[in-house]
């Protein structure tokens, strides 16, 4: 699988720009999880609305009220399905 180039731009604040995304794991009006190829992104924030995902591309656009925080840690293989129910 190929690496994609990623690049995160913040503006004031409000708007957050990223490439090379490979999907959302989980959103909501607090907190973003974005999947990257080799590595994850956490948002925090208020108020935080995907508003644009492509995924042929891997742009993302978060826009928010105030986004606190962008945390980019290292991938984590998510549980199967059969894995969670046996925990």
């Amino acid at each position: 699988m190929e690496n994609l180039k990623h690049i995160l731009t913040l503006e004031n604040r409000k708007k957050l720009a990223v490439t090379g995304v490979k999907g959302v794991d989980s959103m909501s009006d607090r907190e973003i999880e974005i999947v990257l190829d080799s590595a994850r992104i956490t948002v925090k924030g208020r108020g935080l609305v995907v508003s644009r995902l492509n995924s042929e591309d891997g742009n993302l656009t978060v826009n928010g009220d105030d986004i606190f925080s962008v945390y980019y840690g290292d991938a984590v293989k998510s549980k199967t399905s059969f894995a969670k129910i046996f925990k």
